[in-house]
């Protein structure tokens, strides 16, 4: 009794030294930055008539234009013959001069960023081509064509790893003819890689961008999660729990994260699974009454607890894992509109069915927790701040935790064309940022579900140790599927 009590009091003391530490220092700050910023933007606007806007999300931002932060990749294969000359046909069509109320949906395809008095600003690229973004992929490389899947999946590290041109926008469509899927099919195959800094937006910018270029659907569920409108009063109340998401996210910071980090200079490897039926993990999900997000959570962690006991060691009763929380609002275009949980999810467990509860158990405590959304608010606050103050504020916690990012991405629910050419396969990427030594995104097309680890391949200490992640995936789904006959 007395040790509990004790427990509350250093913890309304940390509480209190919290939002001391926040209203009393960090506030003040702002303000002054606040103060800062205004004066930039009236000189920029007296002197700089060539700067846009600011960029509003800095936390993307690489140290220097043209650098390499964090990466996008999206793969489709398409049963059928496109060239690059025909996608350049469709942004110029469809997507480069599309408007709406605010103006160009895709402005930012033509813009590359420049720091200014610390900030960092949109500038339009005068000489804008959709030639030097989307070109065959033997042109200006630097590597081999990949000719199958696993060509693909040594090529694509070092793609990811390629700077940009500081005077262009940072992304890019590469075509890849005569390419042999993992889905046979009768007629010749092409390969598209496109490949988007995330700075220009997320997953669900990019899936909109998709359905206008393609003029396809890419029909999605709608988001299931943290799905709720919020009032003023609300708002008010995330902003003013950002001190207690400090004292989060300070807990984890002393735990310390239980795999490695990626090392500056360190590759990355991808290991991508075979496509798995949404149909199983639809059986799963009703049977246990658990979200669709839960299952390839619990399914994920399987995969890294069986990584781990193959590299030597004893799996941990719980790891610490990040993953991409919905946000309410998506105001479209491109721009990143989301936030992130954090928490130590069960890892080894009695068995598959025990794990996956569990881990419905931590999601649903998030639903309404307060964490996701004070970070999203304090992630707003900060980027009115310099970029060289916003991107470390940003990512300091990524030092210390977690060991693995994992984003469930909506799979379309069925079929997709581009100029009536079926895509008969698809998956994302992207590369893990330093430190973070493991990102792990989840994607598909037709209801079939694909899995990409991205890792920094000295994570688990022993060389070989990730190679069968995406099978350790595969086999936890199996396994959870077999359990509905025997429950």
């Amino acid at each position: 009794m007395e040790f509990s009590a004790l427990k509350r009091f250093s913890y309304f003391l940390a509480a209190f030294g919290s939002y001391v530490f926040f209203y009393g220092i960090l506030v003040p700050l702002y303000t002054l930055c606040l103060i800062y910023r205004g004066g930039v933007l009236l000189i920029a606007r007296l002197i700089r008539p060539d700067l846009e806007e600011v960029v509003s999300d800095p936390k993307f931002l690489s140290a220097h234009p043209g650098t390499i932060f964090s990466n996008i990749v999206v793969c489709f294969v398409i049963d059928g013959r496109i060239s690059a000359t025909r996608i350049q046909e469709m942004y110029e069509e469809r997507v480069i001069n599309l408007v709406d109320s605010n103006g160009r949906v895709y402005k930012k395809l033509s813009q590359f960023w420049v720091p200014f008095l610390s900030y960092a600003f949109w500038k339009s690229d005068p000489k804008f081509n959709l030639k030097n973004h989307i070109r065959d992929f033997d042109q200006d490389v630097g590597f081999s064509k990949p000719c199958d899947q696993s060509s693909l999946l040594e090529v694509l590290p070092k793609l990811m790893d390629v700077p940009w041109k500081s005077n262009r926008s940072p992304w890019e469509v590469l075509v890849v003819s005569n390419f042999q899927g993992p889905v046979a099919t009768r007629s010749s195959q092409t390969l598209l890689i496109f490949r988007s800094d995330h700075m220009l937006g997320d997953f669900h910018c990019l899936l909109e961008l998709f359905r206008v270029l393609f003029n396809s659907p890419f029909l999605t569920p709608g988001a299931k999660r943290n799905n709720r409108d919020l009032s003023f009063w609300q708002k008010l109340k995330f902003f003013l729990a950002i001190p207690l998401a400090f004292l989060t996210s300070a807990k984890f910071m002393l735990q310390g994260r239980y795999l490695g980090a990626r090392r500056p200079g360190n590759g990355f490897i991808c290991d991508v699974s075979k496509p798995i039926s949404g149909d199983i993990i639809k059986d799963i999900r009703i049977h246990f009454n658990v979200k669709f997000a839960t299952v390839l959570h619990s399914a994920t962690i399987a995969a890294v607890a069986g990584a781990i006991e193959n590299s030597g060691r004893a799996a941990p009763e719980k790891i610490d894992m990040s993953s991409v929380l919905p946000i309410p609002g998506h105001p479209g275009g491109l721009n990143n509109h989301m936030s992130l949980l954090v928490a130590n999810f069960p890892c080894k467990s009695g068995s598959s069915v025990e794990r996956l509860l569990g881990t419905e158990r931590i999601l649903k405590d998030f639903e309404t927790a307060s964490f996701p959304m004070a970070c999203f608010f304090y992630g707003q606050m900060i980027s009115n701040l310099p970029y060289r103050i916003a991107n470390p504020l940003f990512n300091c916690f990524s030092h210390f935790f977690p060991s693995l990012f994992l984003t469930t991405l909506p799979t379309t629910l069925d079929r997709d064309f581009v100029d009536g050419a079926e895509i008969v396969d698809a998956f994302a990427l992207s590369n893990p940022v330093t430190p973070l030594g493991m990102f792990i995104p989840t994607w598909g097309v037709n209801n079939q579900h694909r899995i990409s680890f991205c890792l920094d391949p000295t994570i688990f200490k022993q060389p070989g140790t990730f190679s069968g992640l995406s099978q350790y995936f595969r086999r936890e789904i199996e396994v959870l599927h077999e359990s509905i006959s025997v429950s």
